[in-house]
C-alpha cells in the first residue's frame, strides 16, 4: 500500500454510494441543485468528497463512451485571500482545465468546449476587471499556493459586477448542455465568518436556478448557523436562511471504525504483538468514545511519541501494554474535553479509579462519558475475572489472559492500593514478579504522558 493512500477508516462506502447516486439521478434528469454533506468537523467530509470526485471523473453515461460529469473543485479556504469569492470560485474552475489529461482527450469535443467556455469566463472577468489578467492569476495561484496577499482585489467596486456574473451563468449554462457541471465546494467550515455567508451567497448568485448543474457542499450546520447569527444577530432564523442557499442535506454521522485503522496507523499499532486479539476492543473503545477520527489520529500520535520515549525503538511489547496506552489516553482525552467545556471533573484526572470502575458508583463520570463506555469498560473488567471478589475490600483475581494483564497493569500504575492478583491456574502470583518490564514501561508511560498530555 502507498504511504500516501488513503484508507477509508470510518466505512464512508455506504454515504458515498448514496451521494454517487444522488448525483447521478440528478444528471439524468438534468436538475440543478445545490446540497449538501452536512457533519462535524473531523467526520471525513473531505475525504468523501476527494473519493467520490475521482470516481465521478471517469464516470460514463449509460449506453455512450461519454463523461457524464465536468467535476470542479473550489477550496473556499485555499482561495480566501480573494476578498470577492467570485474570483476564487473561476480561478478553481479555471485550474480544471488546464489538470485534464490533454493527450487522451485531444479528440473530445467536449474537452475543446471546456476550454472555450471558461476562457470566455475568464475573458469576461479580465476585460471588467482592469489591469487584471485572471488566466495569468490562476497560472500565479498554482505557483505560489497558500500565500496571503497584501491588498486583496476588490472585486465588487473595480469593474460590472453583475454584468460579469450574468455573462458566467449564461457560459456555465452553454457548458452544461454537454454534461453535467458538478462543482465541489470543501473548507467552508475553515472560513471567516462573513467569507464563509459571502461564498454562499456569490454560489447562489452564480449557479442557482440552472439546470445540470449540480454544486455539492461540505459544511457543518452547526458551525454555519453560528456564523449567520455573528453576521445577521442572534434574532435570525438560520434555518430559513439556509435553506435559501441549500436545498437538502445529506447527514453524516461519526461513522464506524473499522479494523483497517490498525493499517493506517501501523507506525504505532506494529510496535505490539497480540494484535489480532487487541484489534476488537481497540475498535470499540474508538467507537463508543465518540471522539471523531481527526482527534482519535492527534491522540495516537501523542500516545506513539510517549511509547517510543518509554520503550525506545525496536522492542515489541505485548497486547496489555498497547490496551493500558490507549485506555489511558482515551480517558484522559475525555476528561480534559469535559472540563474545557465547563464539566468539574479535576479529581478524576489521575485516574486512579480507572482500576475501581466496577466497584463504585460513578455517576457524574458516566454522564460525561456516556453510559455505553462506562459499561463497556466495567464488563471488560468484569468478564476476566477468575474469581469474582465477595466485596469490594476482596482482592480480585484475574485470568492470565490479555484482558486479566492489562487489569493488572492498570491496578499497578494507577491504583493507591493494589488490589488484583493473577491466576495461574494453580497458584495465585504476582505478575510483576515475572513482567517487571511490563508495569516499568506503563509506569514510565503514565509519569511522561501526565506532563505532554
Amino acid at each position: 500500500m502507498s504511504q500516501t493512500e488513503k484508507i477509508d477508516i470510518l466505512d464512508r462506502t455506504k454515504i458515498m454510494s448514496d451521494i454517487e447516486q444522488i448525483l447521478v439521478l440528478l444528471s439524468e434528469q438534468k436538475q440543478g441543485r445545490v446540497f449538501a454533506l452536512d457533519g462535524k468537523w473531523g467526520y471525513g467530509k473531505t475525504y468523501i468528497l476527494e473519493q467520490l470526485e475521482k470516481k465521478l471523473v471517469g464516470l460514463q453515461k449509460e449506453g455512450t463512451n461519454d463523461d457524464r460529469f465536468y467535476v470542479f473543485h473550489y477550496n473556499c479556504w485555499q482561495y480566501d485571500y480573494y476578498e470577492e469569492p467570485a474570483v476564487a470560485i473561476v480561478s478553481a474552475m479555471l485550474e480544471k482545465r488546464g489538470k485534464d489529461n490533454k493527450a487522451e482527450m485531444a479528440l473530445q469535443k467536449e474537452y475543446t468546449d471546456l476550454k472555450t467556455v471558461l476562457g470566455k469566463i475568464a475573458g469576461e472577468f479580465t476585460k471588467n476587471k482592469i489591469g487584471i489578467n485572471l488566466v495569468e492569476l490562476c497560472n500565479e495561484l498554482e505557483e505560489n499556493k497558500g500565500d496571503k496577499r497584501e491588498n486583496p482585489f476588490d472585486f465588487d467596486e473595480m469593474f460590472a459586477f453583475k454584468k460579469t456574473l450574468d455573462f458566467t451563468r449564461n457560459q456555465i449554462r452553454e457548458l452544461s448542455k454537454n454534461k453535467t457541471v458538478l462543482l465541489v465546494v470543501d473548507e467552508l467550515d475553515r472560513c471567516m465568518p462573513e467569507y464563509a455567508i459571502k461564498v454562499l451567497e456569490r454560489l447562489h448568485h452564480m449557479f442557482e436556478g440552472l439546470d445540470n448543474v449540480i454544486v455539492l457542499l461540505a459544511i457543518d450546520s452547526t458551525q454555519l448557523e453560528h456564523s449567520v447569527k455573528e453576521i445577521y444577530g442572534e434574532q435570525v432564523d438560520t434555518e430559513r436562511y439556509l435553506r435559501k442557499f441549500i436545498s437538502f442535506r445529506v447527514r453524516l454521522d461519526t461513522g464506524k471504525v473499522q479494523n483497517q485503522i490498525l493499517n493506517n496507523y501501523g507506525y504505532y499499532f506494529s510496535k505490539f504483538e497480540n494484535l489480532e486479539e487487541c484489534c476488537q476492543i481497540v475498535l470499540d473503545l474508538v467507537e463508543l468514545s465518540g471522539i471523531d477520527i481527526r482527534n482519535i489520529e492527534k491522540l495516537i500520535e501523542k500516545i506513539d511519541m510517549i511509547h517510543s520515549l518509554c520503550n525506545g525503538k525496536d522492542i515489541k511489547q505485548p497486547g496489555e501494554v498497547l490496551l493500558f496506552e490507549f485506555i489511558w489516553g482515551l480517558m484522559k482525552y475525555k476528561i480534559n474535553e469535559k472540563m474545557d467545556n465547563g464539566s468539574n471533573l479535576k479529581r478524576y484526572e489521575s485516574l486512579e479509579w480507572v482500576p475501581q470502575i466496577d466497584r463504585m458508583e460513578y455517576t457524574d463520570l458516566e454522564t460525561a462519558f456516556g453510559s455505553e463506555l462506562m459499561k463497556y469498560i466495567r464488563d471488560l473488567k468484569q468478564n476476566s475475572y477468575s474469581a469474582a471478589p465477595n466485596n469490594t475490600n476482596d482482592m480480585c483475581i484475574m485470568c492470565a489472559d490479555l484482558k486479566g494483564k492489562l487489569w493488572y497493569l492498570l491496578d499497578q500504575v494507577l491504583a493507591r492500593g493494589r488490589t488484583i492478583q493473577i491466576y495461574y491456574g494453580i497458584t495465585v502470583n504476582y505478575v510483576k514478579e515475572i513482567d517487571s518490564w511490563e508495569v516499568l514501561i506503563c509506569k514510565r508511560f503514565n509519569q511522561i504522558a501526565n506532563i505532554l498530555i
